[in-house]
Protein backbone atom coordinates (compact mmCIF):
# COMPACT_ATOMS: atom_id res chain seq x y z
CA UNK A 1 0.00 0.00 0.00
CA UNK A 2 2.80 2.39 0.92
CA UNK A 3 4.70 1.76 -2.32
CA UNK A 4 1.62 2.40 -4.48
CA UNK A 5 0.81 5.53 -2.46
CA UNK A 6 4.35 6.83 -3.06
CA UNK A 7 4.00 6.03 -6.77
CA UNK A 8 0.80 8.09 -6.98
CA UNK A 9 2.41 10.92 -5.01
CA UNK A 10 5.34 10.98 -7.46
CA UNK A 11 2.95 10.94 -10.46
CA UNK A 12 0.97 13.85 -8.97
CA UNK A 13 4.10 15.88 -8.29
CA UNK A 14 5.88 15.24 -11.61
CA UNK A 15 2.78 15.09 -13.85
CA UNK A 16 4.43 12.99 -16.58
CA UNK A 17 2.68 12.57 -19.94
CA UNK A 18 1.37 9.00 -19.75
CA UNK A 19 0.21 6.87 -22.67
CA UNK A 20 -2.20 5.05 -20.36
CA UNK A 21 -4.17 5.80 -17.24
CA UNK A 22 -3.09 4.42 -13.89
CA UNK A 23 -5.59 2.99 -11.41
CA UNK A 24 -4.96 1.69 -7.91
CA UNK A 25 -7.52 -0.46 -6.16
CA UNK A 26 -7.11 -1.20 -2.46
CA UNK A 27 -9.42 -3.93 -1.24
CA UNK A 28 -10.26 -4.54 2.40
CA UNK A 29 -11.88 -7.65 3.76
CA UNK A 30 -11.17 -9.85 0.75
CA UNK A 31 -10.54 -13.05 2.68
CA UNK A 32 -12.43 -12.47 5.91
CA UNK A 33 -15.97 -13.26 4.74
CA UNK A 34 -17.28 -9.77 5.56
CA UNK A 35 -20.55 -8.88 3.83
CA UNK A 36 -20.91 -5.78 1.68
CA UNK A 37 -17.18 -5.09 1.20
CA UNK A 38 -14.30 -6.41 -0.83
CA UNK A 39 -13.65 -7.28 -4.42
CA UNK A 40 -17.12 -8.78 -5.01
CA UNK A 41 -18.75 -5.46 -4.14
CA UNK A 42 -16.31 -3.49 -6.32
CA UNK A 43 -17.15 -5.74 -9.27
CA UNK A 44 -20.91 -5.68 -8.55
CA UNK A 45 -20.92 -1.87 -8.43
CA UNK A 46 -19.27 -1.65 -11.86
CA UNK A 47 -16.45 0.47 -10.45
CA UNK A 48 -13.75 -1.38 -12.40
CA UNK A 49 -15.65 -2.24 -15.58
CA UNK A 50 -13.19 -0.26 -17.70
CA UNK A 51 -10.38 -2.50 -16.45
CA UNK A 52 -12.05 -5.62 -17.85
CA UNK A 53 -11.04 -4.77 -21.43
CA UNK A 54 -8.50 -7.24 -22.81
CA UNK A 55 -4.90 -6.00 -23.06
CA UNK A 56 -5.38 -2.74 -21.17
CA UNK A 57 -4.72 -3.83 -17.63
CA UNK A 58 -1.58 -4.88 -15.81
CA UNK A 59 -2.63 -6.27 -12.46
CA UNK A 60 -0.08 -6.13 -9.67
CA UNK A 61 -0.96 -7.89 -6.46
CA UNK A 62 0.94 -8.77 -3.36
CA UNK A 63 0.35 -10.14 0.09
CA UNK A 64 2.47 -9.34 3.10
CA UNK A 65 5.93 -8.63 1.69
CA UNK A 66 6.29 -11.11 -1.15
CA UNK A 67 4.48 -11.79 -4.42
CA UNK A 68 1.49 -14.08 -4.03
CA UNK A 69 0.49 -16.80 -6.46
CA UNK A 70 -2.00 -15.67 -9.05
CA UNK A 71 -0.64 -12.13 -9.20
CA UNK A 72 -2.01 -11.85 -12.72
CA UNK A 73 -5.34 -13.42 -11.78
CA UNK A 74 -6.83 -16.79 -11.09
CA UNK A 75 -8.44 -19.52 -13.12
CA UNK A 76 -11.74 -20.48 -11.54
CA UNK A 77 -12.97 -24.03 -12.02
CA UNK A 78 -16.08 -26.10 -11.34
CA UNK A 79 -16.36 -29.87 -11.06
CA UNK A 80 -19.79 -31.50 -10.96
CA UNK A 81 -20.33 -35.20 -10.45
CA UNK A 82 -23.54 -37.11 -10.93
CA UNK A 83 -24.22 -40.19 -8.86
CA UNK A 84 -27.25 -42.33 -8.12
CA UNK A 85 -29.55 -41.44 -5.24
CA UNK A 86 -30.00 -44.38 -2.89
CA UNK A 87 -30.23 -45.24 0.78
CA UNK A 88 -26.83 -45.04 2.47
CA UNK A 89 -27.48 -48.39 4.15
CA UNK A 90 -27.27 -50.02 0.71
CA UNK A 91 -24.38 -48.09 -0.86
CA UNK A 92 -23.66 -50.81 -3.42
CA UNK A 93 -26.97 -49.93 -5.13
CA UNK A 94 -26.20 -46.24 -5.50
CA UNK A 95 -23.34 -44.00 -6.55
CA UNK A 96 -22.18 -41.50 -3.94
CA UNK A 97 -21.56 -38.32 -5.94
CA UNK A 98 -19.77 -36.74 -2.96
CA UNK A 99 -17.19 -39.54 -2.81
CA UNK A 100 -16.87 -39.49 -6.61
CA UNK A 101 -16.21 -35.72 -6.58
CA UNK A 102 -13.63 -36.08 -3.80
CA UNK A 103 -11.76 -38.88 -5.56
CA UNK A 104 -11.90 -37.11 -8.95
CA UNK A 105 -10.54 -33.93 -7.36
CA UNK A 106 -7.69 -35.88 -5.76
CA UNK A 107 -6.76 -37.32 -9.17
CA UNK A 108 -6.86 -33.87 -10.78
CA UNK A 109 -4.77 -32.32 -8.00
CA UNK A 110 -2.18 -35.13 -8.06
CA UNK A 111 -1.73 -34.71 -11.82
CA UNK A 112 -1.66 -30.90 -11.58
CA UNK A 113 1.09 -30.89 -8.94
CA UNK A 114 3.04 -33.47 -10.94
CA UNK A 115 2.82 -31.42 -14.16
CA UNK A 116 3.21 -27.98 -12.54
CA UNK A 117 5.56 -28.38 -9.57
CA UNK A 118 7.31 -25.57 -7.74
CA UNK A 119 9.40 -23.69 -10.32
CA UNK A 120 13.07 -23.04 -9.61
CA UNK A 121 12.62 -19.27 -10.16
CA UNK A 122 9.91 -18.93 -7.48
CA UNK A 123 12.45 -18.78 -4.67
CA UNK A 124 14.59 -16.25 -6.53
CA UNK A 125 11.62 -13.90 -6.92
CA UNK A 126 10.30 -14.43 -3.40
CA UNK A 127 7.10 -16.38 -4.00
CA UNK A 128 5.86 -17.80 -0.70
CA UNK A 129 3.96 -20.63 -2.41
CA UNK A 130 4.09 -22.38 -5.77
CA UNK A 131 1.17 -22.68 -8.18
CA UNK A 132 -1.96 -24.19 -6.61
CA UNK A 133 -5.18 -25.96 -7.59
CA UNK A 134 -7.45 -25.72 -4.55
CA UNK A 135 -11.15 -26.31 -3.82
CA UNK A 136 -12.84 -23.40 -2.07
CA UNK A 137 -16.56 -24.30 -2.14
CA UNK A 138 -18.66 -27.47 -2.19
CA UNK A 139 -22.37 -28.16 -2.42
CA UNK A 140 -24.50 -31.22 -3.01
CA UNK A 141 -28.12 -32.18 -3.45
CA UNK A 142 -30.05 -31.72 -0.23
CA UNK A 143 -31.74 -34.81 1.10
CA UNK A 144 -31.98 -36.95 4.17
CA UNK A 145 -28.77 -37.80 6.01
CA UNK A 146 -29.32 -41.46 5.13
CA UNK A 147 -29.24 -40.82 1.35
CA UNK A 148 -26.35 -40.87 -1.08
CA UNK A 149 -26.42 -37.45 -2.80
CA UNK A 150 -27.25 -37.67 -6.53
CA UNK A 151 -24.99 -34.73 -7.45
CA UNK A 152 -22.09 -32.81 -5.95
CA UNK A 153 -20.37 -29.65 -7.19
CA UNK A 154 -16.93 -28.50 -6.08
CA UNK A 155 -15.52 -25.15 -7.16
CA UNK A 156 -12.20 -23.50 -6.60
CA UNK A 157 -9.36 -21.61 -8.16
CA UNK A 158 -6.05 -22.32 -9.79
CA UNK A 159 -3.32 -19.82 -8.91
CA UNK A 160 -0.26 -19.76 -11.11
CA UNK A 161 3.12 -18.20 -10.64
CA UNK A 162 4.17 -16.36 -13.81
CA UNK A 163 6.41 -19.23 -14.89
CA UNK A 164 3.54 -21.34 -16.25
CA UNK A 165 1.29 -20.68 -19.27
CA UNK A 166 -2.40 -20.49 -18.21
CA UNK A 167 -3.61 -21.80 -21.58
CA UNK A 168 -1.39 -24.87 -21.26
CA UNK A 169 -2.66 -25.41 -17.71
CA UNK A 170 -6.31 -25.21 -18.86
CA UNK A 171 -5.67 -27.77 -21.62
CA UNK A 172 -3.91 -30.12 -19.21
CA UNK A 173 -6.65 -29.89 -16.56
CA UNK A 174 -9.36 -30.47 -19.20
CA UNK A 175 -7.36 -33.52 -20.27
CA UNK A 176 -7.32 -34.83 -16.71
CA UNK A 177 -11.12 -34.53 -16.58
CA UNK A 178 -11.48 -36.23 -19.99
CA UNK A 179 -9.33 -39.12 -18.72
CA UNK A 180 -11.49 -39.48 -15.61
CA UNK A 181 -14.68 -39.49 -17.69
CA UNK A 182 -13.26 -42.16 -20.01
CA UNK A 183 -12.13 -44.33 -17.10
CA UNK A 184 -14.80 -43.89 -14.41
CA UNK A 185 -14.42 -47.51 -13.34
CA UNK A 186 -10.84 -46.73 -12.26
CA UNK A 187 -11.96 -43.98 -9.85
CA UNK A 188 -12.11 -45.46 -6.34
CA UNK A 189 -15.40 -44.75 -4.53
Amino acid sequence: VAMITLLFKALAERKPALKRGVVALFIAGEEGGEAGVGVDMVVASGSIDELKQPSICYWIDSADSQPCTGTAGALQWHLKTTGRLFHSGLPHRGINSFELASEALKIIQDKFYQDFPAHELEEKYGFATPSTFKPTQVECAKGALNQLPPWTAISGDCRLTPFYDPVEVMHKVNGYVDDINKNLDAVPT
